[in-house]
């Protein structure tokens, strides 16, 4: 149960480190100017996960408190 729970979690994050790495090229895919490329690909697409992100998390953390766990923990896993 464990090691299906750390690969879930390996696999949920795995995308979250793909963004930084690639910034200059993704810059110059869209046409983007060096500060651009710092606002837009590194200010705001952050922002707008925390955003989604927040709330969300206070969503599922109420319900973890009210309904069954199994079943929340897949459909948080499925939407990812």
């Amino acid at each position: 149960i464990i090691s299906l729970y750390l690969l879930t979690i390996s696999i949920l994050f795995a995308d979250m480190n793909l963004l930084a790495p690639n910034l200059s090229t993704i810059a110059d895919e869209f046409g983007f100017d060096d500060d651009e490329r710092d606002v837009k690909l590194g200010g705001l697409i952050a922002l707008g996960f925390f955003f989604v992100g927040a709330p969300v998390s206070f969503v599922v953390g109420w319900l973890a408190d009210s309904i069954n766990r199994s079943p929340l923990y897949s459909a948080t896993v499925f939407v990812g």
